[in-house]
């Protein structure tokens, strides 16, 4: 299939080739801009490069790209990935998707005019909104509650908000507070069974 250009709302966002999903395509019809859905129905193929370090990302990178047509490159919540990946991807002139807010050098158009911030629209939502009912119930401060992150590439909601507000200058988190998981059924009736297993805890 040949290459076409993608315009959604009179933008250009590049050209695309072999993706599942509907895109929207502009056709100028009696001085009119007319939008029509069109369905690729092509596989869409994901290369999983697992590493760390600049030179690990580089090495994964290059290796990937070689044999195959890459065409879109989605980086992992780590600042050194990222910028390196967004800058191969500049080069290549390859979009870089950045799915975390931890990497906020990243949101400069001018520096990685190629990367595009797909966390950024969730997190700026909610934090908005909570902006909103914070004013709506007259508090001036709030407490953010939330799971601690079993990994580094578990990045949670709380965590995201606020990071987002404290980019963009915002005191309206107090604290961010993370709790562990809630425990498992097996593991209380373990504990009802033999309490004396967790000597450094109460039964439950």
């Amino acid at each position: 299939m040949k290459l076409k250009k993608l315009i959604i709302n009179k933008r250009n966002y590049g050209r695309v080739r072999n993706t599942p999903t509907y895109f929207y395509f502009a056709k100028k019809w009696s001085g009119y801009i007319s939008y029509r859905a069109l369905h690729i129905e092509q596989i869409l193929s994901v290369i999983q490069a697992n590493g760390s370090l600049e030179k690990m990302v580089k090495r994964k990178i290059f290796t990937a790209i070689t044999p195959f047509p890459v065409d879109a490159f989605i980086s992992p919540p780590c600042n050194d990935e990222q910028e390196q990946i967004s800058r191969l991807g500049y080069y290549w002139k390859r979009p870089v998707f950045a799915r975390a807010l931890v990497t906020p050098f990243a949101m400069n158009p001018t520096i990685f005019p190629n990367t595009v911030n797909v966390a950024t629209a969730s997190s700026a939502g909610l934090s908005h909104a909570l902006i909103q009912f914070v004013r709506v119930i007259n508090e001036a401060q709030v407490t953010l509650v939330g799971p601690k992150p079993i990994s580094g590439d578990h990045y949670t909601i709380t965590n995201s908000i606020n990071d987002y507000l404290n980019a963009t200058g915002s005191l309206l988190v107090k604290k961010n507070i993370e709790i562990t998981q809630f425990v498992m059924k097996s593991e209380l009736l373990a504990r009802e069974k033999a309490p004396n297993t967790f000597p450094d805890e109460e039964p439950v």
